[in-house]
């Protein structure tokens, strides 16, 4: 699980306007809570058109609500780089450069978040750094916060032949932090897709046996 698969999910169209849903589903509940059934002139029946189904207004509300708190999460901490742009065409035709890219990761460092992705990290500079006098300066052995700070921020002097490939890399790296926050992010969002589920289920199981 990443931020990149959270970002498919959030980034459609249904799961997006959930928050609007949230709002206008006590509305509809309480509208039509007191209608069961409606006569209709124009079409010949025995008796009265049934608008009722076992339809939760409850279930459906709360499935919205788990929604939107995983959209919330996604937003507060989904790095900027995956939440922003969805991929490298939307990132250049913003005409960003190579000191916003590496701008961004050097947002999310810090010396536990440098151990932890010591190798990844590792990887990217020693093949996109512009200077062979920085890369043999920069050493993967020593874990010194500073010392990673300066593989990382040469970057930004890359050529910008290699910017879609960091812009890629380094996404990917970005995709992975802050595992617990998208652990429960992606809860709430299996909590919404359960509750849609269920809904969707006991209406169909509903409609089949009035067949």
């Amino acid at each position: 699980m990443s931020w990149l698969t959270l970002s498919e999910i959030k980034n459609s169209k249904a799961v997006s306007s959930m928050l609007i849903w949230m709002l206008i589903t006590p509305i509809f509940a309480k509208l039509l809570g007191s209608i069961n059934s409606v006569s209709l002139s124009f079409i010949k029946t025995e008796g009265d058109f049934i608008l009722s189904l076992p339809f939760s207004w409850q279930v459906f509300f709360f499935c919205a609500l788990f929604f939107t708190i995983a959209n919330l999460i996604f937003s507060y901490k989904c790095p900027a780089l995956i939440s922003r742009y969805h991929d490298y065409s939307a990132f250049e035709s913003r005409d960003n450069s190579l000191f916003m890219l590496i701008g961004e990761l050097g947002a999310h460092l810090n010396e536990k978040v440098i151990i932890k992705n010591s190798l990844e990290i590792g990887v990217i500079v020693s093949k996109y750094s512009p200077s062979d006098k920085i890369v043999g300066e920069w050493t993967s052995d020593d874990t010194s916060y500073l010392n990673w700070r300066k593989g990382v921020d040469s970057l930004r002097h890359a050529e910008a032949i290699y910017k879609p490939d960091i812009f890629a890399s380094v996404r990917i790296l970005l995709s992975k932090f802050y595992p617990v926050w998208i652990y429960l992010c992606a809860f709430f969002y299996v909590l919404g897709f359960i509750g849609l589920g269920w809904v969707i289920f006991e209406n169909v199981q509903f409609v089949v046996g009035q067949l």
